[in-house]
């Protein structure tokens, strides 16, 4: 590598998120002092003026702009074909950098050669971590029963998943803010398109820990995240439908047939007892019919569309 080529490639998907991105772009060059860097933002189809902003204010940024929306595995690995840098990152477009923060990270990661995924520290918006939501440990049969299934509202969030372990290390990075090396991105692959949105950074992740890399994060690299900005249009059961086929995928991949299809048999019996419960009280109860008959709709569309997703 040549002194004047880029130590690093930072890579965004964007999609409808103009004024995150601004505020994302704006904040990289005092967040990397001393570090020649390229900037590669995929545009997903946006129709909130992502793209003239982009052509406007930051002339600098390589701007790759597609006519649908490929989802995010299919945008970061259209990005990492025009990325051929040492150091690779992940940035979503709602996270602005701290002062430094890539800086320290970058060090980070040279001074961690057992190290081959590192993050930042995660914050939100009111300065609160974010580390408990993110970095947790890659989820099985009994996390998902736990925390992602309608009843977690009963059981609450038990401490039964501690996001690190004894040796500081985690056991997934978030897409959010990831950094890795050109070398695991060339053994490990590149991210599973079969992911439109969600479970795409955790399945790279456990990818790469069952490839022998250590995962780990860097305190001192502080980056704000606000966090769902490209969702606020889409619709509740939208979002939960993308978020249970991605998880749902990843437990037939990585957990095996009776994990998925146990999982699957769960999410499906839950929905059945959504729809029959509702309707129930629909009929017992009139003022709650409209309420109750809306919540049976609802579950028996999900329970449809998961029984069509579902391949046992």
């Amino acid at each position: 590598m040549k002194k004047t080529d880029p130590l690093l490639s930072i890579l965004i998907v964007n999609w409808n998120t103009r004024d995150s991105l601004s505020h994302c772009l704006a904040s990289l060059a005092e967040s990397a002092p001393g570090i020649r860097f390229q900037t590669i933002v995929v545009d997903n189809d946006s129709e909130d003026g992502s793209l003239e902003m982009l052509e406007q204010s930051f002339p600098w940024v390589t701007c790759i702009s597609v006519e649908r929306n490929l989802g995010y595995s299919a945008g970061v690995n259209l990005a990492l074909r025009r990325a051929g840098t040492p150091l690779v990152m992940l940035l979503n477009p709602d996270v602005v950098a701290g002062r430094g923060a890539i800086r320290v990270l970058v060090d980070y990661l040279r001074e961690h050669p057992e190290i081959g995924v590192a993050g930042g520290t995660l914050v939100g918006e009111d300065g609160r971590s974010q580390m408990d939501d993110y970095y947790v440990p890659f989820p099985t049969l009994r996390s998902a029963l736990l925390h992602y299934s309608r009843w977690s509202i009963l059981v609450g969030r038990l401490d039964l998943t501690p996001d690190r372990f004894m040796d500081g290390s985690v056991r997934q990075v978030p897409g959010a803010c990831l950094l890795t090396r050109r070398e695991v991105l060339d053994r490990v692959g590149p991210l599973d398109e079969g992911f439109f949105i969600w479970f795409e950074d955790v399945d790279w992740c456990y990818r790469a820990f069952q490839s022998g890399y250590g995962l780990g994060i860097c305190e001192e690299s502080v980056f704000t995240h606000e966090g769902g900005k490209s969702f606020a249009p889409i619709s509740i059961e939208t979002r939960r439908k993308w978020y249970y086929r991605s998880m749902l995928r990843f437990f037939r991949k990585h957990r095996g047939r009776p994990a998925h299809a146990a999982l699957a048999g769960f999410i499906l019996t839950e929905e059945a007892l959504v729809t029959t419960i509702s309707w129930a009280l629909a009929l017992a109860w009139r003022p709650w019919r409209e309420t109750m008959l809306s919540r049976a709709r609802r579950a028996a569309s999900f329970f449809s569309f998961l029984s069509k997703e579902i391949r046992i």
